[in-house]
């Protein structure tokens, strides 16, 4: 039978601080070089919660209508990045101002 497992306190910190970082036990194991069962109790005796998990982002419907000009959500998408990130939207012209009066 092999000798019981001696952790050390830098083991135990990285098995922390991967498990903030979302790793999978498989991954964190196999970085330390132990078994993901003896990693889990580990984890366990040290009083690492479980990751509950991330839940799949909502899809939009591809075949929605277009969104109008100025919609909050896709001046955010264009703006983002840019100078006028987080300024409101302000048409400059309306269509009715290009129309002649008849």
């Amino acid at each position: 039978m092999p000798a019981k497992r001696q952790w050390t306190p830098l083991e135990d910190r990285r098995i922390a601080a991967s498990r903030i970082l979302r790793r999978s036990w498989d991954r964190i194991a196999t970085d330390l070089s132990v078994s993901r069962s003896a990693l889990i109790d580990r984890a366990r005796l040290l009083g690492i919660p479980r990751l509950e998990p991330i839940p799949p982002e909502t899809i939009e419907d591809p075949n929605r209508e277009p969104l109008p000009t100025g919609h909050p959500t896709a001046w955010a998408v264009l703006t983002a990045g840019t100078l006028l990130d987080g300024a409101p939207f302000e048409p400059l012209h309306s269509f009715d101002d290009l129309v002649p009066e008849a």
